[in-house]
């Protein structure tokens, strides 16, 4: 997967290998019955200042033309895309 820093510079590439390369191994997981672990990133909170976070935290992040935001997005949809197979 892609760190945070990466999307600044390429951020449909980070997009793609994050969104679509979990979509791969979750889907193929499910196919075969194995379980996996899904890691995400603090980023997916954003500029939220209800500190410390957790999985119900609400999330608040910057406008769309910051690249930064794109990455949070990803990862969010990474764990969208664990609890939708789950």
């Amino acid at each position: 997967m892609c760190r945070v820093g990466l999307f600044q510079f390429d951020p449909l590439h980070g997009i793609r290998t994050n969104v679509r390369g979990s979509e791969v191994v979750i889907e193929s997981a499910n196919t075969h019955g194995v379980r996996i672990v899904i890691a995400s990133s603090s980023e997916v909170y954003g500029k939220s200042e209800a500190v410390p976070w957790n999985e119900d935290s609400d999330r608040l992040l910057g406008p769309t033309s910051v690249a930064r935001w794109s990455y949070s997005d990803s990862k969010a949809i990474d764990e969208y895309l664990g609890l939708a197979y789950h």
